[in-house]
Order: structure tokens, then C-alpha cells, then sequence
């Protein structure tokens, strides 16, 4: 598993969602015989995750290591305990403005602060109703999160296929150990790119010119990488110091992914599919993504920049889930935040994902830019912080990619170019005329 890569999958998720949404709050709980007062318990049907004031975590155990649950009626007692809960939050902010990683870290490592412009909204935390809510409208009552999410569904269900020409922006800092460590520090990465996916057949395209500004690179001396799945076979070209081009076979390891994952690219490869609500957890769209955890629908309406929003909640198997949908935009969703708790190598995370602004493309609702800052803290003490900036300069909605020709590699790979087959490498290939024959 590489932590360190979206294109690689970032870090596996497989985690319990945190303890910090709006449920039964407790304040006392026996566990293998040791008792926590004054602490903040949320359950799901098969485990408690209690929030520890004075010991500044929180505990995920199974309902039967607890002997004793008391949850408290006291409204005061209760403010009391969530004012302090949003102080800690507040002092555990993401990229946005500073994150101190533990103080066991080496100095000269600190993470830095990333401001990229056009910063959207803070995110509300989960724990409380967000500053700024609105009157109920008038029909609210009407509304419910199934009837959000079926008209979110309804308008990805007539997507079926997309083109966008984007640039984005990925500024991460990363403390690493083990095998990872050599990934530590400092990188900015640049990217002017084209991707094309048919959701049909799951092929995609995705040409990418990348540069790193802060070590002098810049736009014209940019390194070019094109990644195509045919349906049947991926391909790889790479323009640079050191061009090469690869193919996995029909059937091989990389192909086997792509045709058992096909949204595989659209979450790894696209950061615009994270704006459409498509989180790299699963690989799932964000409808599919909830699955069949129970959904909570806030009463009130909340501001997001000039968008009047309905707010979900969801304990899902990938992490608690706060979502914003605005009505106005046939209920896109426009904000999203996940949080976990322990996975296989991080003990908490989380992803945050703002549109910046929106458009209207084919009649739907569709971001235009946004933001995706991500929080990773590892078991071993390390971290990962990730903050990228994307903007859709062109969004086109079911192309026709055979008149088209999206997915001919000649318009972006040399004629004549070399290439190998991955699970053969003696043998290498040469693109002729788009086609591959066997080199000379």
C-alpha cells in the first residue's frame, strides 16, 4: 500500500468513523473496569467511541468491553462538554491554518501553512450546529435526506461520460518513517491537463503536463504523462529526460484493476472528481459511497459563500460523513468532510473537500473549482498533509469520443515512440501508426 500517492490510492481506508457528530452524548462509561466521567460518548449498533477530555484522545471499543454506559440529561452539563470539544477541535485545525504534528517530532519539521487563493469557507465543525445557520424555509419540513440524495443520484445517473481540461495545484508536507521516510518533506506539484472518462465502458485518458515551481521547474519545461485504459489493456507514455512508454497486458495486474474499479481513475487520477463527489475512500460515487448508513438531516439552512445549504450527516463504513447540498443547484453537493479513526497505518485522518463556484453544463450543476485539504497521522508518529487547489477551465458532458477520437493515442504519443510490455520486457513494442508492432 503507498500512503503517499492519490494516484496510488493515498492511504487504504478501512477505519471507524470518529466520535463527533450530534448523537447521545454521555458522560460516564465503564471500560475493562476503569470508569471515564465526564466524557462524550457516541455509539454505533456494535461499538462506543467516547471523546477523553483530560487525556486528549478518543476511544473506539466494542459495546461489550463496557460495563457501565450512563448518558447525561443535563443541558448544561452537556454545553459544557461540547463547548470544550469545539475548543480542542478548533486548536486540531486542518492545512487551512496550522497543524502542529506531535511534539515528538524533530524541530525544522513543522508543517507549513498553506494559503492558496480564493480560500473557501471554514468548514462547520460536526459536533455543532455551524455559526450562521438560517431560518428554516418555508417547505424544509417537506424535504428529507433520502429525497437529497436521490436527486443528487438522479443527476450523476445522467452523466455518462465527461472531458475536462483542468489545472491544479498539490502543496504537501510529509513526515514519514520506514520504508515511506524517503518521502518526507516539502513539495508543490503543478499540473495543466486534459481527462476524458467514458463511464460506460470505464475508458479513460488522462494526459498531464506536471512541474514543481519550487524547485525552478516551470510550464515549459514540464514533465508530460499519458495514462489510457482501453477497456481491455493500460497503457503508460511518460515525455521527459528519459521518455518510455509501458503496457499492461490484457489481464495483468494494473488491467485487472482498472476493469474490476472502473471509476478508478475519476478518484485517483482527476482531483475534479472529488469536487463531483467522488472520494478516493472507496473509489464509489458519493451517493454509493453512503451506502446504507442511516442519514441524519439537519433542520436548519446553512451559508456556503452565496448558496443556501442542507447539511447531512452519516456514520459510513469509510468514516463520519457531514455533506452540503445546495437546493438552489438542484441539490449538488458542494462541501463534504470525512473523518476516521484508527486504520491499518494511521491512527485519525481526514479529507475535506469545498467548491470554490460552480456552473451549469448540459442543464446540471457541476463544480467549476474547489479544494481538497487532507490530514493523515500516522501510527509511527508520522504525517501527511495534502492541499490541492483545482480549477476546471472546460467541463463537456457526454462527449462523443468516437467522432471525437478521445481515445486515439497518436494525437499525444509519438510516432515510432518504444514501449514495453510490463509482464514481458524483453520483448519491446513500437508504436507505429497507432498501432504496437514488435520492434526492430
Amino acid at each position: 500500500m503507498n500512503a503517499l500517492s492519490r494516484s496510488a490510492g493515498c492511504v487504504l481506508m478501512s477505519a471507524l468513523a470518529l466520535a463527533i457528530s450530534l448523537a447521545a452524548w454521555a458522560d460516564t462509561i465503564t471500560v475493562d473496569g476503569k470508569r471515564y466521567e465526564d466524557v462524550l460518548v457516541r455509539e454505533s449498533p456494535t461499538r462506543y467511541y467516547f471523546w477523553v477530555p483530560g487525556e486528549d484522545r478518543t476511544i473506539s471499543i466494542s459495546k461489550g468491553q463496557a460495563s457501565e454506559v450512563s448518558f447525561t440529561t443535563d443541558l448544561d452539563e452537556r454545553n459544557k462538554l461540547i463547548e470544550e470539544w469545539v475548543a480542542h477541535q478548533q486548536n486540531q485545525k486542518s492545512c487551512k491554518t496550522s497543524i502542529k504534528p506531535s511534539q515528538s517530532t524533530p524541530p525544522g519539521t513543522e508543517p507549513i501553512v498553506i494559503k492558496p487563493p480564493d480560500t473557501p469557507p471554514e468548514f462547520p465543525t460536526a459536533a455543532v450546529a455551524p455559526a450562521g445557520a438560517l431560518p428554516t424555509p418555508p417547505g424544509a419540513a417537506d424535504i428529507t435526506a433520502q429525497t437529497i440524495i436521490g436527486a443528487y443520484a438522479r443527476l450523476h445517473d445522467s452523466i455518462h461520460g465527461i472531458t475536462a481540461h483542468y489545472n491544479e495545484t498539490v502543496s504537501s508536507h510529509n513526515q514519514l518513517h520506514g520504508q515511506y521516510a524517503g518521502a518526507s518533506g516539502q513539495v508543490q506539484v503543478c499540473h495543466e491537463a486534459v481527462f476524458s472518462l467514458d463511464l460506460k465502458t470505464g475508458r479513460y485518458l488522462h494526459a498531464d503536463y506536471q512541474w514543481r515551481p519550487r524547485e525552478g521547474q516551470t510550464r515549459s519545461g514540464a514533465q508530460f504523462i499519458v495514462k489510457h485504459w482501453d477497456g481491455d489493456s493500460f497503457y503508460q507514455y511518460s515525455a521527459g529526460k528519459n521518455p518510455r512508454g509501458s503496457i499492461d497486458r490484457p489481464g495483468g495486474p494494473i488491467a485487472r484493476e482498472a476493469k474490476a474499479h472502473p471509476l478508478m481513475s475519476m478518484c485517483r487520477n482527476f482531483a475534479g472528481g472529488a469536487l463531483m463527489g467522488y472520494p478516493i475512500q472507496a473509489e464509489l460515487r458519493f451517493d454509493r459511497f453512503l451506502g446504507n448508513a442511516p442519514l441524519v438531516l439537519r433542520p436548519q439552512t446553512y451559508a456556503v459563500g452565496n448558496l443556501q445549504c442542507r447539511v447531512i450527516e452519516a456514520d459510513t463504513r469509510f468514516g463520519h460523513v457531514t455533506a452540503w447540498f445546495a437546493p438552489d443547484c438542484e441539490y449538488s453537493l458542494v462541501q463534504y468532510a470525512i473523518l476516521q479513526g484508527a486504520g491499518d497505518t494511521y491512527r485519525n485522518a481526514s479529507v475535506k473537500v469545498a467548491i470554490g463556484d460552480v456552473q451549469q453544463v448540459n442543464g446540471l450543476w457541476l463544480p467549476k473549482s474547489g479544494r481538497i485539504t487532507e490530514d493523515w497521522r500516522m501510527l509511527d508518529g508520522g504525517f501527511i498533509l495534502r492541499d490541492t487547489t483545482v480549477r476546471l477551465d472546460s467541463l463537456v458532458i457526454n462527449p462523443d469520443f468516437e467522432v471525437d477520437h478521445t481515445f486515439d493515442l497518436v494525437q499525444y504519443v509519438p510516432n515510432g515512440s518504444v514501449w514495453t510490455y510490463l509482464d514481458n520486457q524483453k520483448v519491446p513494442l513500437q508504436f507505429v501508426n497507432g498501432q504496437f508492432v514488435q520492434a526492430r
